[in-house]
């Protein structure tokens, strides 16, 4: 049987309710759509911040490649010192013009990754406009403080050395307004591995291509290097999102992480550390807790606040934080408000912890049902 098309959370809820067979393959096979297809298509300023995002990320790995690869050939004289030069020039592209006609950049993971990093900027200039030229001169009314900053003066060593690290990891990706970048490291580290791999392919072919060398010295050259790049990554992976977590595990030893403390960091634009807030107070990984906090209509928050026990204040005070920062607005229209709030109150907690026991299971074997179900829809070309 086809598996139909969910246009909704409110879907979602129905065929839970009804505990059937049938409904359980919809819901399976519609899991990751329920998620990620916001029926809304890519503007002119999206697809231009994608294509910038990407263009940075191939650039960073493809630099870290050239160092390691112009230290290998230096001394080669089965190198030719034209491809000696391309390599330490910083400015040539190689693996960029290549690899964006490619077809591995359209990875599902990778095009989440960026879209992701899309969203992470919208709410960080929208939540904290004036980051970029705050002085400090100024303090914030009590209450309305930065958390993390108040964090920065707890009486915990350990906790302050976290934020410390949190802080430090986040001024290095503060670009809230100009281009936002992805970085290797807030990759998974099976993506990060892809894509160096992606890239080291790329330069492969041109330098094959355009100079006379020996294409298993290339091989051999390239191989080596990017395995030696990668192993120095993975001992010093310090990724924001790992960061944000060690800061959150640790104040969640001092104290509750409550819907309070996550509304408090999104209003700080403090994104990563919402996120693992978010995914540590409904024990979710932080996959699910960004497609659930970035979708647009603001359903599947409805249904992991109805699941945890957050009243219906808690889950508009969220709402509101997440949804208003998206809009770019600080106060939703009423009947957006009134919508969301109708739903949050049709949700029984039984379909929602029901609903929130399967985004907690893990999020690679939730990809694999949602790609088995999508497969099934498709018989085979006959012969």
């Amino acid at each position: 049987m086809d598996t139909r098309k969910l246009r909704s959370a409110r879907d979602f809820i129905r065929l839970a309710r009804q505990k059937t067979a049938e409904s359980h393959r919809e819901i399976f096979g519609n899991i990751t759509d329920l998620f990620l297809d916001d029926g809304v298509r890519l503007s002119d300023r999206e697809r231009s911040l994608m294509i910038g995002i990407l263009r940075s990320l191939i650039t960073e790995v493809e630099t870290a490649l050239r160092v390691e690869l112009s230290g290998r050939v230096s001394e080669r004289r089965d190198v030719p010192e034209a491809l000696k030069s391309e390599l330490a020039d910083r400015s040539a592209e190689i693996a960029r013009p290549i690899l964006m006609q490619s077809q591995a950049l359209r990875s599902p993971n990778l095009v989440e990754a960026v879209k992701f990093r899309c969203s992470e900027h919208r709410l960080a200039i929208t939540m904290r406009p004036s980051l970029a030229t705050d002085t400090g001169d100024a303090g914030p009314e009590h209450g309305d403080e930065d958390v993390i900053e108040i964090l920065l003066r707890h009486s915990d060593p350990g906790l302050v050395q976290r934020a410390s690290d949190y802080l430090v990891a986040e001024a290095e990706r503060v670009d809230r307004l100009k281009m936002p970048v992805l970085r290797s490291v807030d990759l998974s580290e099976d993506l990060e591995r892809r894509v160096h791999w992606w890239v080291s392919a790329a330069m492969r072919a041109h330098i094959v291509s355009a100079f006379s060398v020996n294409p298993t010295v290339v091989d051999t050259l390239i191989e080596t290097a990017t395995q030696d790049v990668l192993d120095r990554r993975a001992s010093a992976r310090q990724s924001i999102a790992v960061l944000a977590r060690r800061l959150i595990d640790t104040l969640a030893d001092a104290e509750p992480v409550t819907v309070d403390l996550v509304v408090r960091m999104v209003q700080a634009g403090r994104i990563p550390a919402f996120l693992a807030g978010l995914a540590r107070f409904a024990q979710i990984s932080e996959v699910t807790a960004r497609r659930v906090a970035l979708r647009a209509d603001g359903e599947s928050l409805a249904i992991l606040c109805k699941a945890t026990g957050v009243d219906r204040d808690g889950f508009l005070m969220l709402h509101d934080a997440v949804a208003g920062a998206a809009a770019g607005t600080e106060q939703l229209p009423s009947a957006a408000r009134n919508s969301i709030l109708a739903f949050y109150d049709t949700i029984t907690k039984g379909n929602a912890r029901a609903a929130l026991n399967f985004w907690r299971r893990e999020p690679e074997f939730v990809s694999a049902i949602e790609q088995v179900g999508l497969a099934a829809k498709d018989p085979p070309a006959s012969e």
